[in-house]
């Protein structure tokens, strides 16, 4: 187990970044750090790392304090944005690189065989004897996943490492590397800014904002439950609706259009946006902007104009916050 035990940490003593930071990740689990550019995400990898040193708390593996342990020592792979492989050595010798730092010893044979296993895994095999600046982006990011791997250490970092590649590799790399994290049964602690990338590879979500955890949980109650109007509009879009002398808030995908008297919502199409199997309709109601997704198929006779009236179907989706969360 993982675990952050209040921890704080601060630039020249005063500018605090993170602030009294508690988290606990259980052995296996797949738990992201999601939040927006400057909250602390990669911060907190570099304090799990070893990078940085805590200002206050502590962090340990296992129940022993690791705060002060040097980063080589702490058994943690590492996967970095910017890949960060060494340019004048092979694909293989990459990949081999951390197995000169384990405590145990490994033969010539036993390093030929864990590595023949990963890159054939990693689909890098007759890339080999490339060097990194023959390699696109994508390849790059397995010679780096498969470097972290290799020493089959106790957890894996990973900050942002899919952002810098194209739309569809990033879709098709992150579906393998789910596969293979969860064939190795690694905890791993990743950092992305992309709710979409969260819930598709999280167990759990920590949800990060100004150097705090505003809710922690699973990527189910982290979209059904949110804890609070922060965390209910990072994620996705949101809409807040008055009914019934509350304020609710209700996703886009959780309307309907209706054509009679049951509805919810009545307003003014002013914008049509096209998503291909969707369209993002944003009315004005009662001058209230709401924004509704439906079906591009079923609503193309919609247009910028006319009146229309949408029903919220999704009654278990439905949240809202009282005063100060009670």
């Amino acid at each position: 187990m993982l675990e952050l035990d209040n921890v704080s940490y601060s630039y020249n003593k005063k500018d605090l970044v993170i602030d009294n930071l508690s988290l606990k990740v259980n052995d296996n689990e797949f738990v992201t750090l999601l939040g927006p550019s400057g909250c602390g995400k990669t911060t907190i990898l570099n304090l799990i790392a070893g990078f940085m040193i805590p200002s206050g708390g502590c962090i340990k593996i296992d129940g022993k304090d690791q705060s002060n342990v040097s980063v080589n020592k702490r058994d943690i792979g590492i996967v970095f944005q910017e890949y960060a492989l060494f340019p004048h050595l092979s694909v293989e010798k990459n990949i081999l690189y951390p197995l000169n730092f384990k405590k145990e010893k490994f033969t010539k044979v036993e390093k030929r065989d864990k590595c023949e296993k990963i890159l054939e895994l990693f689909g890098l095999d007759e890339l080999r004897n490339r060097l990194p600046d023959k390699l696109s982006g994508g390849q790059k990011q397995r010679v780096a996943v498969a470097r972290a791997l290799i020493s089959e250490p106790k957890i894996i970092l990973m900050d942002e490492p899919l952002s810098s590649l194209d739309y569809k590799f990033r879709l098709d790399l992150r579906e393998e590397i789910k596969e293979i994290l969860k064939n190795f049964k690694i905890t791993t602690i990743y950092v992305t800014h992309d709710s979409e990338e969260a819930f598709f590879l999280s167990d759990k979500i920590a949800i990060m904002n100004k150097g705090k955890i505003e809710q922690y949980a699973s990527s189910q109650d982290i979209y059904f439950k949110p804890k609070n109007e922060f965390v209910s509009t990072f994620i996705s879009k949101c809409n807040r609706v008055f009914l019934d002398f509350k304020t609710y808030y209700v996703r886009p995908e959780w309307f309907e259009l209706s054509n009679n008297k049951n509805y919810d919502i009545e307003g003014k199409i002013i914008s049509i946006y096209f998503f291909g199997e969707k369209l993002r309709i944003k009315l004005n109601s009662n001058r209230n902007i709401i924004f509704a997704d439906v079906n591009s198929l079923s609503s193309s006779n919609l247009h910028i104009g006319d009146i229309i009236r949408l029903r919220i179907i999704n009654k278990f989706g439905i949240f809202y916050f009282y005063e100060q969360n009670n």
